[in-house]
């Protein structure tokens, strides 16, 4: 008797697996693009032609679907020489942004900047009007929530 349970003790023990088996996750937030557009042709002539709008997208693919953050009407008074302002999106990844002219007098984009950090994605935009007779200008900020 003492022979079999030895014989069954080794068996079980052979075929046991001793081996720990871990997993790991990698739990830092994945980064997104930022981008600073800044190349945008300058008027010859105030008010002349249609100049200044704006466009910036990180491009790639983020493999999302982006929806509109944000849509708003830019209006400067008369003797304005220049607009800016910066849009923070809480907890969301700003991917496009695009000014576009309306009305008489113009705005001229100088400048766009789409910035994503940990938390919040920002749009910053600078524009100069020319005429100094105030501008419209229509802004959409695209992305989506993290």
């Amino acid at each position: 008797m003492f022979q079999q349970l030895f014989f069954l003790a080794l068996f079980l023990c052979i075929n046991c697996d001793n081996t720990i088996t871990t997993t790991t996750q990698d739990t830092t937030a994945p980064s997104y693009p930022s981008l600073y557009c800044d190349y945008f042709a300058d008027p010859s002539e105030p008010d002349e032609g249609n100049y200044g709008d704006g466009f910036c997208s990180v491009g790639g693919s983020l493999n999302v679907t982006e929806e509109l953050l944000l849509t708003k009407i830019l209006v400067t008074n008369d003797g304005e020489e220049s607009f800016a302002h910066t849009y923070t999106f809480s907890k969301s990844v700003v991917t496009r942004v695009k000014l576009m002219n309306f009305g008489r007098y113009h705005g001229a984009t100088k400048a766009i900047g789409l910035l994503n950090e940990e938390e919040d994605g920002q749009a910053e935009i600078y524009v100069f009007v020319y005429s100094g007779k105030g501008m419209r200008m229509l802004l959409e900020v695209y992305g989506f929530k993290k």
